[in-house]
């Protein structure tokens, strides 16, 4: 029961740094 929110929470984190890191290379990608 405590493990699955945690999961939940550590996929949505996963997204969300995926998302981050997604929009970093776009802003690199367009300066250079």
């Amino acid at each position: 029961m405590y493990n699955e929110p945690n999961y939940k929470w550590l996929e949505s984190y996963k997204i969300y740094k995926q998302r981050c890191e997604d929009r970093t290379g776009m802003y690199y990608t367009e300066e250079t």
